[in-house]
């Protein structure tokens, strides 16, 4: 009977409470909350200054969550590490359902819900009355204990005990030699749209792993390799502390741009520097090749995404129910216009894997480390290739790849006439040129194009071939 008892009351919470617990390693968002005695506690005050913060979520009518807290074990620990310990650490008893009022937390009198007595009686460590905290850390049970790092991480301790907490302790980051600037959020828009411009809103907060204080650095937000915007960024950010005041004028791009965020020189160090790009594909091809990298439950839980026309007709629908399996399909498009990429799960616990979308040219139309329920993306097709790839029929070889000066296109034999195009990252066709069957041999000067990535495109009435090509 305990047992039926035990797994209703979980589903039942779940149903409750809501979504996923966050990830180990995410970002814990910050809070700024009075406890029951009305003093402030904000979060990442407590790290900035290189404390480890414990969080126990809980709701008074939860069983599982009075036993452990009649163990005392946080309190014990509060008292052995907290401030009038070595002042390492922070524990913070968070009641965490909305529906129950605070008297709930000293006992009986006047709850409006069910607990199991006072919360409050022998603990010194502060205890908090908020159900805001349990809707940013993503609360799907209780209790739920969190262990935040003072670089913000996060890491679901369960009902630890101290050995099993001085261990989780031993996890956290390590304070580095010198000057060690990391990103802790980066917004810097990337991805493919359907926009003929977009407006970029950069912002950066970076934190200070090391052991030496950043005091200074150069700022540069940089297109397509060309500086957009620069200043120099000065302040004391200590260690574990942040930096979070990088002010960049927004600005826009009307064409497919590689976007690069530095932060260099830092503290006079010219050989210093913390960059974060991402690509933005305004116009792509219309072959695209999706890769998706399944987890062990993909088949139980029915994953497939579909493509679909911006008349809401599905183009493409590929099931990805195998289990830990890398499945690359290619997907020629029909017509130029804007596409939905959508991809399910079914069983709601998503795929784990790499999931990435790219274009004939390379742009990376897509990427995602993994999702949960479902995901959506857009991309815009303006490029239209030919449907048959030649690659069978026309031995091809590219030399030297990479290229400085020459390259050459050498055939095994070919009664075929071809348009030539280097395209650039951009979508840019920087050179054209015809190739005229019978040679087996054709040399393409490339002594005066920057040094990248590019797509070699040759196109007929037949079909087309393409390779990517390196100059160097």
């Amino acid at each position: 009977m305990r047992l039926i008892f035990t797994t209703f009351l979980f589903v039942l919470l779940a149903i409750t409470v809501g979504s996923s617990q966050l990830e180990p390693g995410s970002i814990g968002p910050n809070f700024i909350v009075d406890d029951l005695e009305g003093n402030e506690h904000v979060l990442y005050d407590y790290l900035d200054d290189g404390k480890i913060v414990i969080m126990d979520l809980y709701a008074t009518w939860c069983g599982p969550c009075w036993t452990y807290h009649q163990q005392h074990t946080l309190e014990e620990f509060y008292k052995e590490f907290g401030p009038d310990g070595t002042n390492e650490v922070m524990v913070l008893g968070v009641e965490a359902d909305g529906a129950t009022n605070i008297d709930c937390i000293y006992g009986p009198d006047g709850c409006n819900s069910s607990t199991y007595g006072d919360w409050t009686e022998g603990i010194t460590y502060p205890m908090i009355d908020n159900r805001g905290i349990a809707s940013d850390y993503q609360l799907s049970y209780y209790p739920t204990i969190y262990m935040i790092y003072p670089d913000r991480t996060v890491v679901e301790t369960r009902q630890a005990s101290r050995e099993d907490f001085i261990e989780f302790m031993s996890e956290g980051p390590v304070l580095s030699a010198g000057i060690n600037p990391v990103f802790t959020e980066s917004e810097l828009t990337g991805g493919s749209f359907c926009q003929t411009e977009l407006d970029i809103e950069p912002s950066f907060t970076l934190q200070n792993l090391g052991e030496e204080t950043i005091t200074q650095a150069d700022v540069m937000m940089m297109i397509n390799g060309e500086v957009a915007y620069e200043t120099q960024w000065t302040g004391e950010i200590g260690p574990f502390q942040v930096i979070d005041d990088i002010d960049i004028p927004s600005f826009k791009v009307d064409d497919n741009a590689i976007l690069e965020f530095q932060f260099a020189n830092i503290n006079g160090d010219e050989s210093s520097m913390l960059s974060h790009s991402s690509e933005v594909v305004l116009n792509s091809t219309n072959q695209v090749t999706i890769t998706v990298n399944t987890d062990d439950s993909s088949v139980a839980d029915g994953n497939f995404y579909v493509i679909r026309d911006e008349n809401n007709n599905t183009v493409a629908n590929v099931s990805l129910a195998e289990n830990n399996a890398t499945i690359t399909t290619e997907h020629i498009l029909p017509e130029a216009g804007c596409y939905t990429f959508i991809i399910f799960d079914n069983g709601v616990n998503g795929i784990a894997g790499d999931i990435t979308i790219s274009d004939e040219q390379g742009h990376q139309i897509y990427t995602n480390k993994g999702f949960f329920g479902s995901d959506i993306a857009f991309f815009n097709v303006a490029y239209m290739t030919n449907s048959v790839d030649l690659s069978n029929e026309v031995v091809l070889n590219v030399s030297p790849n990479p290229a400085s000066e020459s390259l050459f296109l050498n055939f095994r034999e070919n009664d075929m006439d071809f348009n030539i195009q280097l395209i650039d990252i951009s979508g840019n066709s920087l050179i054209n040129e015809k190739y005229v069957a019978g040679s087996l041999s054709h040399e393409i000067d490339v002594t005066q194009l920057p040094a990248g990535m590019y797509m070699l495109s040759m196109t007929n009435e037949q079909g087309y071939l393409t390779r990517r090509v390196i100059i160097d």
